[in-house]
């Protein structure tokens, strides 16, 4: 084997630099106590503990969440962030016994990791939702406390409870999802589900009197004012500022549209730094503390890769032996690594138990995972590096590897195994387009939903979307103009399908038709799932007619009847396993194309 040369120095700084800066925005990986989270490295003696929301609430607001805690860190106060126990990258799910008695007590055990990894003697407490009530219950018995950051808080378990069941309805509304089944007495909130018990402990969530904190900083949502509850628990002799949370609505409704206020990020830090001392120079560490968990028939692993560690992923494994295949799990849209509703972590374990491997990692700027620019991510040429990144990290296994994902994460996927040999197999979610066409603008496919023709003129005409037409809450013309837009592509279509060179997007389909063939030739397994009125179904026909993929033995497509976009019913859930797990026995070897 040859040596390899070393580095000059220059490089090796620029290297170990690279690397602290993307410790301190994005954080090291850390495991504790069944939970999983992130050290935000900073110098100085006082640290923050990041107590976060649960459900969709947190899902929609992850990037702002990572964005924050980078905020903190860049001032100098070592940060920890982290899921709460049965939620997103912890240890445990939904039907887990005691969740509120549990992810009160977390807070306390995430005060001791901060101050174990990174030597603090003050602590600031920032929550966000239910995690400010969590954090406020929780502060009385953390020594240190100085001060909290309360966003939305929630100070009335009781009325927290109703609120998620409005948002149940308008989120189910907004996205076109399908009731689920769901234990009596508990709920779903856009796939996210809670049991009575832990509906009831929420309930009874209330915040114990905690007169040791000199500060609180409170952003409100709109129409509310915490200012007397908040003095009640922390004594007229506290500080206390309630603002309003202006940008909670985009926050918190859509993931795709949820990106960091600049202007929040900078108030927060500056509250938490505020009368800090310069600190003495510290050593910030680079190199991750432990960042392993154990469950049930599985053991993951928590890393950044990448370079300079940018992107961050999560590894799991059976619990003994080798995998006889790995398994991609790629971003849908902007949702990070855990998936819609949680799915991803739960598909990764179940494949574990069954002797796979799986990495679900972020692409840049997504979820945990850093960008060096601000260009878009979604449907872009730049993010296949990451991609092969991904690949690199799994085919090292020296096993099949195959991809899945959904929506732009289908996109990814399907560009990534025509590329890339190593791929043997691939499942595509709802794949809105197979090869970008230029002439596209990626603000006017989103605007456009993910509906089809029919389906969106079923739904302008249901008794629910007729009362919001008739309040002027939905545009007649906005809806009229993106059916008008697709009714014209399947137009277009269908003469380029003819071989008539009638617009650009002949090339687009000689594209697709290209990678299709290819991975043909290759024998690599394509598993295509989509909703009954998923939008995809039509991206499908307009480039291969009512034929569809005949013409590829290697291809197989599955519609279920009842789902959503984002496949957020657990049976349309299992229909995607169970696709991956087909490609898995034929790529390792188990059954035949």
């Amino acid at each position: 084997m040859t040596a390899l040369a070393r580095p000059a120095a220059e490089t090796v700084a620029a290297h170990d630099e690279g690397l602290a800066a993307t410790a301190v925005a994005g954080g090291l990986p850390i495991a504790f106590e069944g939970c999983a989270g992130f050290l935000h490295p900073g110098a100085a003696r006082r640290g923050v503990v990041m107590v976060a929301s649960i459900g969709y609430e947190a899902h929609c607001v992850s990037e702002t969440w990572r964005a924050l805690a980078g905020a903190f860190a860049g001032r100098g106060l070592p940060t920890l962030r982290y899921d709460l126990p049965g939620t997103f990258d912890s240890l445990g799910d939904h039907l887990d016994p005691g969740h509120v008695a549990r992810w009160t007590a977390s807070v306390g055990a995430a005060a001791a990791a901060l101050r174990r990894h990174a030597g603090v003697d003050e602590i600031v407490l920032v929550g966000f939702g239910v995690g400010a009530a969590l954090a406020a219950a929780a502060a009385p018995g953390i020594a240190g406390v100085s001060a909290m950051v309360l966003l939305a808080p929630v100070l009335s378990g009781r009325e927290y409870a109703r609120e998620m069941t409005v948002w149940s309805r308008l989120i189910d509304d907004y996205l076109g999802h399908y009731p689920e089944d769901v234990p009596d007495g508990g709920l779903s909130v856009a796939g996210f589900r809670f049991t009575a018990e832990t509906l009831q402990g929420l309930k009874a969530l209330k915040p114990a009197p905690f007169p040791g904190v000199a500060r609180v900083l409170a952003y409100d949502k709109p129409g509310r004012d915490s200012g007397a509850a908040i003095r009640a628990i922390v004594g007229e002799a506290a500080v206390v500022e309630c603002r309003p949370f202006s940008d909670y609505g985009r926050l918190t409704f859509d993931p795709t549209a949820a990106r960091p206020p600049a202007d929040l990020l900078a108030d927060l830090s500056a509250f938490a730094a505020d009368g800090l001392a310069a600190p003495a120079r510290r050593a910030v560490p680079t190199a991750p503390p432990a960042a392993e968990l154990r469950g049930d028939g599985f053991r993951e692993r928590a890393f950044r890769f990448g370079p300079d560690g940018r992107l961050f992923g999560v590894e799991t494994r059976p619990a003994e032996g080798r995998p006889r295949a790995a398994v991609i799990l790629l971003n849908t849209g902007r949702s990070r690594h855990t998936g819609w509703a949680r799915a991803a972590v739960e598909q990764g374990r179940m494949l574990a138990r069954a002797g796979v491997a799986v990495l679900r990692f972020d692409v840049s700027s997504v979820g945990d995972s850093l960008s060096l620019d601000d260009r878009e991510v979604l449907y872009a040429d730049h993010v296949d590096a990451d991609v092969t990144a991904a690949i690199d990290v799994a085919a090292a296994e020296g096993v099949p590897v195959v991809l899945a994902g959904g929506c732009s994460g289908a996109f990814l996927a399907f560009r990534a195994a025509a590329q890339d040999p190593r791929v043997r197999g691939v499942v595509l979610v709802n794949p809105q387009r197979f090869v970008w066409d230029p002439r596209e603008r990626l603000d006017v496919l989103i605007a456009a939903g993910t509906r089809t023709v029919s389906a969106q003129a079923g739904q302008a005409l249901s008794l629910r979307q007729w009362r919001r037409l008739v309040s002027g809450e939905i545009r007649v013309g906005r809806i009229a103009a993106g059916v008008a837009r697709q009714l014209a592509g399947l137009a277009e279509a269908a003469l380029v399908r003819r071989g008539l060179p009638v617009s650009g997007l002949a090339p687009v389909r000689a594209e697709i038709v290209r990678r299709f063939r290819v991975l043909a030739e290759r024998g690599v397994p394509v598993r295509l799932i989509y909703g009954a009125d998923d939008k995809g179904l039509e991206e499908l026909a307009r480039h291969f007619g009512r034929h569809g993929l005949v013409a590829y033995p290697n291809a197989a497509v599955s519609v279920i009847a009842t789902t959503d976009h984002n496949l957020t019913p657990v049976a349309a859930r299992s229909v995607m396993l169970g696709a991956v797990e087909d490609v898995v026995e034929i790529v390792a070897g188990r059954a035949s194309p």
